[in-house]
């Protein structure tokens, strides 16, 4: 084997290892660079989702208080409902029995 040969392969083979190396570091300053830009999407991403989940849940609230006072309202209604039922069964009773006492006269 030729020693300078040998030397002469191996310059050769250091040089394209040297080359790979340098194609590697850029990958990893590429793919780093992306990591930082996908790490900041995220936090966005979870930022806006917990504002609009805080938001929602103020709706919610807005909602179930509007449900309660429409509840309450129509419990009133019914109430006042039921009220007028009454009153005006005993319309018609009295009616009903001063028709039934005059049809008698």
């Amino acid at each position: 084997m030729d020693v300078e040969k040998t030397i002469e392969y191996m310059l050769q083979m250091q040089a394209h290892h040297n080359e790979q190396i340098g194609a590697l570091l850029q990958s990893h300053t590429f793919l780093s660079g992306k990591m930082g830009e996908l790490a900041g999407v995220v936090t966005q991403t979870r930022q806006e989702m917990e504002a609009g989940f805080k938001e929602l849940r103020a709706g919610f609230k807005e909602l179930r208080v509007g449900l309660d006072e429409q509840r309450a309202r129509l419990d009133e209604t019914n109430a006042r409902v039921h009220e007028t039922t009454e009153n005006v069964n005993a319309l018609v009773k009295i009616a009903d029995d001063l028709i039934r006492r005059n049809g008698k006269n």
